[in-house]
C-alpha cells in the first residue's frame, strides 16, 4: 500500500513591485514536462520537485511543485500568502488550512502489488476511493468502509491490473453493505457475487468490465436509480427475460464486446427511460438486430 501523499501547488502573481535593479528573468513558454526529469530533493517531511518558476506574458510570477508528503507529515505551519494558490491532490487524503479553515481533501487512493489478503478500513469522511490491484492471481479483499460511522463515500472504482486473466476474489456478499450513499461504481476483473450490489440503493452510475458468470435474474432489483449501466466484455451470452424490469431512470445501457447471439425481448422490459443502446462487437445477425425496433 503506497502511503506518501503526492501535492502539485501552482501560485500566480502580478507583483508590481518587484526589483527593476534586477534583469528580467527570462518569460516561460509552452512546454511539457516530464515527471521523470523533475529532479526530487529530499526534505524533513517527504520529498520535493520544482516544475516552473518565472514570470509570463500575462503574469509576473508562476511557479509549481510537487510534493510528496510522508504518512502524518505536513508541509509546514498555517500561513498566508497574498498570491493566489491552487493545489491538487494526485493521491492520498489531505487537510488543508485555506482562509483559516480546515479543508479535507477527500480522495484516497490505495495500491496493492501482491499476492495476499487484505483487510483494511476506510476514513468515514473519504468520498472518492481508487483501489488498484497488481501482481496476484487470486485475491481476498476484506473492506470495513468505516470504522462504526456511516460511510459517505460517493465514488468506488476497483480496478485489476494484473496481467493475463487472472482475477480477485470478493467471498463476502455484503461487501458493499452501509454504502447507502455510492452513486458511482467501476470494477474491472473480478467474480463478485452478483447479489452483492443489493445494497447500493443509490447507485446512478455501474460499469462492470471483464466479469465473469451470467447476471442473476434478481441482479440488479436494488438499483433503482440507475441512469448508466456499462457490462462490457463480461462474456454474456444471453439475458434473463425482465433483468432490467426495476431500472425505470435508465437511460444509456451498454452491452458491447459480449457473446450475445440472440437478444430477448423480454429482457428489456420496464426500460421506459432508455435513450442509448449499445450492442457492438456481439454475435448478432441482422434478423436479431430487428428484434431491437420499438425498445428505444
Amino acid at each position: 500500500m503506497k502511503s506518501l501523499v503526492p501535492l502539485l501547488l501552482l501560485t500566480a502573481a502580478a507583483m508590481s513591485s518587484a526589483d527593476s535593479s534586477k534583469a528580467p528573468a527570462a518569460k516561460l513558454s509552452s512546454k511539457v514536462y516530464d515527471w521523470q526529469q523533475l529532479v526530487p530533493t529530499p526534505t524533513a517531511n517527504g520529498v520535493r520537485r520544482d516544475v516552473f518558476d518565472g514570470p509570463t506574458l500575462t503574469l509576473d510570477k508562476m511557479h509549481c511543485h510537487i510534493t510528496t508528503l510522508n504518512p502524518g507529515k505536513d508541509s509546514g505551519e498555517p500561513r498566508k500568502h497574498l498570491q493566489e494558490e491552487v493545489l491538487i491532490v494526485k493521491e492520498g487524503l489531505v487537510e488543508a488550512h485555506i482562509d483559516g479553515n480546515l479543508t479535507k481533501l477527500k480522495q484516497l487512493t490505495i495500491e496493492i502489488e501482491h499476492e495476499q489478503s487484505c483487510d483494511f478500513i476506510i476514513p468515514p469522511n473519504v468520498k472518492h476511493l481508487y483501489l488498484n490491484f497488481y501482481q496476484f492471481t487470486h485475491y481476498t479483499l476484506g473492506v470495513q468502509w468505516s470504522n462504526g460511522d456511516s460511510s459517505n463515500l460517493i465514488s468506488l472504482r476497483i480496478d485489476n491490473r494484473c496481467s493475463g486473466f487472472n482475477y480477485f476474489d470478493i467471498i463476502n456478499v455484503n461487501i458493499f453493505e452501509g454504502l447507502g450513499s455510492l452513486c458511482r461504481l467501476e470494477i474491472g476483473k473480478t467474480e463478485i457475487p452478483w447479489r452483492s450490489f443489493k445494497h447500493l440503493t443509490s447507485l446512478t452510475h455501474f460499469k462492470c468490465v471483464n466479469w465473469e458468470g451470467m447476471p442473476d435474474y434478481d441482479a440488479f432489483k436494488s438499483l433503482v436509480n440507475l441512469k448508466t449501466l456499462y457490462l462490457n466484455r463480461c462474456h454474456l451470452k444471453e439475458l434473463p427475460a425482465n433483468i432490467f424490469v426495476h431500472q425505470k431512470q435508465l437511460e444509456t445501457l451498454i452491452l458491447e464486446d459480449n457473446w450475445l447471439n440472440d437478444l430477448n425481448r423480454k429482457a428489456f422490459n420496464g426500460l421506459e427511460s432508455l435513450k442509448v443502446l449499445n450492442v457492438k462487437s456481439n454475435d448478432l445477425s441482422e434478423f436479431n438486430l430487428i428484434k431491437l425496433n420499438g425498445i428505444l
